[in-house]
């Protein structure tokens, strides 16, 4: 396994992205990008903000803080930080209810941090462990369950950096892995399928697998669209979102090369594909994020941000094909940037 995939798979900030601006695939409806490069612009006024749903996101002050923040959809700016231990966090979940929320604490390091469980209403937050040892969730990877009666994950290998999935079940309090395949989780699609990135053969082209909620293998999503362009070996397409609503997924897209990085969706049987957001030499695009009302949230990070701290979050709406800046570090009182979000509404 070569080292960069390992610091992916560990770290989740790493520059990655897509296909080249000579692709035949074209953008929905009005085209992202300002200029040539692909960068939406910051002042576009774009569509109005509909009051639905929940935001939950992490921001870093400029003193090196982080802190937990939820809010109405339609006013995320002043809003109170929740009560997990201040630290590095590398993911944040609400619950389909909005009434909890899981996230990981990473206390005072970046790359090694617990599960924590918060019930919004009464701002506690407990620990997560199974077997006395610590629930260790990979970034990115909290999916509730729909009836709140647990989480799948994924954990990172310390030796290999590899990922496996794993089920927590909070009437028991313990953690079982699924199956012995390498998968990074992202995603549940209905009641009962998962999506997940395969790394089974870090190397290749990294595709998505659909599984059951027990861990069985159901098929292999191909994006024929995209392979097409992309070759077999090396990059992949990473963190598919399903929005039940619109019937598609959104993801990363990931070169060769790991030097840049796109958004694309696509519908569930791999046809379809769009862009999100065209890739570029100045940004990293992460962390696609779907709403309640069908529109989409993305993180937009700086080439040179390793740590995923310094992003400003955009909305793209699907309806019309507009971006827009939704929330940046000057929001959050001291702020240098946003590094994780979630919108809760959808059953993801």
């Amino acid at each position: 396994m070569n080292d960069f995939l390992c610091w992916l798979l560990l770290f989740s900030a790493a520059v990655v992205v897509g296909c080249d601006s000579t692709s035949s695939l074209d953008p929905i409806g009005t085209p992202t990008p300002a200029d040539s490069t692909g960068v939406p612009p910051d002042d576009n006024p774009g569509f109005p903000v509909e009051p639905v749903g929940t935001i939950a996101f992490t921001a870093t002050t400029m003193d090196g803080a982080q802190k937990i923040y939820v809010a109405p959809f339609d006013s995320p700016v002043n809003s109170e930080a929740v009560s997990p231990p201040d630290g590095y966090f590398r993911g944040v979940a609400l619950s389909p209810t909005g009434t909890k929320l899981l996230s990981i604490s990473n206390g005072n390091t970046q790359y090694t941090g617990q599960a924590y469980l918060t019930d919004l209403s009464a701002a506690v937050s407990t620990p997560l462990n199974s077997n006395d040892a610590p629930v260790r969730p990979a970034p990115g990877s909290l999916i509730w369950e729909t009836d709140e009666s647990g989480f799948f994950y994924s954990v990172s290998s310390s030796i290999s950096g590899l990922p496996s999935v794993w089920k927590y079940s909070f009437d028991v309090g313990v953690s079982v892995r699924l199956n012995d395949r390498s998968f990074m989780v992202t995603s549940l699609v209905g009641n009962d399928t998962l999506i997940a990135s395969n790394f089974d053969t870090p190397d290749s082209f990294v595709r998505p697998v659909f599984l059951s909620t027990q861990g069985d293998v159901l098929a292999t999503l191909v994006v024929a669209e995209l392979e097409a362009t992309q070759g077999t070996t090396g990059g992949g397409l990473l963190d598919f979102e399903w929005n039940p609503a619109r019937k598609l997924f959104a993801f990363e897209v990931w070169e060769s090369s790991f030097s840049r990085n796109g958004i694309a969706v696509c519908d569930r049987d791999g046809h379809n594909v769009q862009w999100v957001v065209r890739p570029d030499n100045q940004y990293q695009y992460r962390w696609p994020e779907w709403g309640p009302n069908g529109q989409l949230l993305f993180l937009r990070l700086p080439k040179s941000d390793v740590d995923g701290l310094e992003g400003q979050v955009y909305l793209f709406s699907m309806d019309d094909g507009t971006t827009r800046q939704y929330l940046t570090a000057s929001d959050i009182p001291n702020g240098k940037g946003i590094s994780r979000i979630d919108w809760n509404g959808s059953p993801d």
